[in-house]
C-alpha cells in the first residue's frame, strides 16, 4: 500500500481524526514499532501478521475481542471496552479460585461451579489499569469512558454506606484513615469506591502459536 495523499484522507476519514498530521504520526508510528515495514523496491508497506508479533513480544495470553472496520472510528471505546473486559474475567477467576473476595467493603462470591460471572459486575481500578497496562491514569478514565459511552461496558458507582458521625469522618479524613471521597444523603455518609464493570462484548481465543 503505497502511502499518498489520498490514501492518507481516506485514513483520516476512517479513523476520525480532524488533521492529517495525526494519521502521518501514526504511520510513523507503527513504522518505528516494526509492525509495518516498506518494500524500497516496490515502495509498498507490508504488514507485519498478528502471530508474527506475538511471537516476537513474547505475548503469550491467547484472549482476544472482536474489532471490525466499522469499528476503527471508535478504537478508544474498543481498546478500553479490551482491557477492562479483560480485566473482568481475570478478577472472577481469582474469585472462583477463593471462592469469596472483599475489596473495600464490597464482598464478592463465585456461589457455585455452573455460576455464570459473565453478566456481573467487577472492581476494576483506572490505578490497576496503569500499573498492568504502563499506562496514565487519566487515559485508563478516557478508554473507560469512551468504551461506557458506546455501550461496550457497563460503568456503576459504588458507594459504601459508613456508620460513623460526621465529626469522626472528619477526624479520619484528616488523619489519612479513609479516601476524601465520602458523600453524604439522608443524614447519612457514603465512601466512593472503586466502579463496578460489566462488559457488554465478548472474548474469544484465537489459535495456538504456530497452528
Amino acid at each position: 500500500m503505497e502511502r499518498s495523499a489520498m490514501e492518507t484522507e481516506a485514513l483520516k476519514t476512517i479513523l476520525g481524526f480532524k488533521q492529517k498530521k495525526s494519521v502521518i504520526n501514526l504511520f510513523e508510528r507503527v513504522i518505528q514499532l516494526g509492525w509495518i515495514r516498506k518494500n524500497e523496491k516496490t515502495g509498498y508497506y507490508i504488514i507485519k501478521s498478528f502471530d508474527k508479533l506475538r511471537i516476537e513480544n513474547l505475548w503469550e495470553s491467547r484472549v482476544s475481542t472482536l474489532i471490525t472496520l466499522s469499528d476503527l472510528n471508535h478504537l478508544n471505546a474498543h481498546i478500553g471496552a479490551s482491557l477492562y473486559t479483560y480485566l473482568h474475567k481475570i478478577f472472577w477467576h481469582k474469585v472462583r479460585r477463593e471462592k469469596s473476595m472483599r475489596i473495600k467493603g464490597s464482598i464478592f462470591h463465585f456461589l457455585s461451579l455452573t455460576f455464570n460471572y459473565l453478566n456481573e459486575p467487577a472492581p476494576i481500578a483506572t490505578t490497576g489499569v496503569e500499573s498492568l497496562y504502563n499506562i496514565s491514569k487519566s487515559k485508563a478514565s478516557r478508554l473507560k469512558l469512551a468504551a461506557s459511552k458506546l455501550k461496550l461496558i457497563e460503568v456503576k458507582k459504588n458507594y459504601i454506606k459508613q456508620d460513623y458521625s460526621e465529626a469522626e469522618i472528619k477526624i479520619m479524613i484528616k488523619y489519612d484513615l479513609i479516601p476524601t471521597y465520602v458523600s453524604k444523603y439522608n443524614d447519612s455518609f457514603f465512601l466512593q469506591s472503586i466502579d463496578l464493570i460489566t462488559p457488554k462484548i465478548s472474548l474469544y481465543k484465537r489459535c495456538s502459536l504456530g497452528t
